[in-house]
């Protein structure tokens, strides 16, 4: 991998995204930012680098990452010459402030939307590679129904995975070489050889580091959604949870999910529930805008007490 390059990392949220760039991030040459969304949202937006420096110190997430842009760091970045060596600023600047990757080094963004404008982003950034995360979408609904963000119910989990999962297969349709596929659950069966086959699609020596998530401090605001990684050196990769969903999920949460998804789970590799199912009755679908309208606005007011201001999604 050249100096400076990029690697995003994107797919459906609850998919193990921050899980594997704390992994890469644990590579001694390696620096991973924290979900950053500007990078997303900014790519290919045409705007002048001055416009694009606005509205990123304006970015609620840039407000979170702590990072002090001081007059002559503020300079650099409306000098720069592209989106890409604005965002190459910003990140050594973190990595200064934070730790992590030296100048010059190569640096992850785990943004899980990176894959709905991964075509944006692969111009952006010339020398960026993409990985795109696939997790069993009924183990998704069990961890993010979990959550106090996103989608409240069963049908909305699954209409979300299935627009990440398509956006991730047309990137990889149009990106070749510069995309490879991950599935979680051989991520957390056989960690040394999946992230020996990501060293080798990136260009980099492998490091037996990175068979653990060490490499990534999780911010303060997301320490509870990735309780799992909150440990930081005491976390590990641990396969026992891929099948939580069977218990999690009710009989008919996943019949749901099965039906409004269709042969996407068996297209992903995923061997499903049933072999028929039935579709939401008018009383689920009622419940679904309910739980949606009702349960966001609970949520809203959860994560202003966590972060102090509006929420995210």
């Amino acid at each position: 991998m050249t100096k400076s390059a990029q690697v995003f990392i994107g797919g459906c949220d609850r998919s193990g995204t921050t899980m594997l760039a704390s992994m890469l991030g644990a590579h001694p040459d390696a620096g991973c930012l924290p979900e950053t969304h500007f990078m997303a949202e900014l790519a290919g937006s045409g705007m002048s680098n001055a416009e694009a420096l606005s509205r990123m110190r304006r970015h609620k997430r840039v407000a979170l990452l702590g990072v002090d842009l001081d007059r002559e760091t503020i300079a650099k970045i409306e000098a720069s010459d592209s989106f890409a060596e604005m965002c190459d600023i910003f990140a050594n600047t973190y990595f200064a402030q934070h730790g992590g990757a030296e100048p010059g080094g190569w640096w992850i963004d785990h943004t899980p939307k990176n894959i709905s404008v991964a075509l944006r982003l692969a111009e952006a950034f010339p020398a960026s590679k993409f990985i795109h995360v696939v997790r069993d979408g009924r183990a998704v609904a069990a961890s993010w129904l979990e959550q106090d963000w996103g989608p409240r119910h069963i049908i909305s989990v699954a209409d979300t995975w299935a627009i990440r999962i398509g956006q991730g297969l047309a990137a990889e349709s149009v990106l070749g070489d510069r995309i490879a596929r991950v599935r979680y659950e051989d991520l957390v069966a056989d960690p040394h050889a999946t992230m020996g086959k990501l060293a080798e699609f990136l260009g980099v020596p492998f490091s037996s580091a990175m068979g653990q998530p060490t490499g990534f401090a999780l911010p303060r605001h997301s320490s509870g959604t990735h309780s799992l990684l909150a440990d930081g050196e005491g976390a590990s990769v641990s396969a026992t949870r891929v099948a939580a969903w069977k218990s999690k999920l009710s009989e008919r949460d996943i019949e749901l999910f099965e039906n409004r998804t269709g042969d996407l789970l068996s297209a992903m590799g995923y061997d499903r529930a049933f072999d028929t199912t039935r579709m939401a009755t008018r009383k689920e679908q009622a419940s679904m805008l309910a739980n949606e309208f009702f349960g966001r606005f609970i949520n809203i007011v959860k994560r202003n007490r966590r972060h102090g201001f509006a929420a995210f999604r």
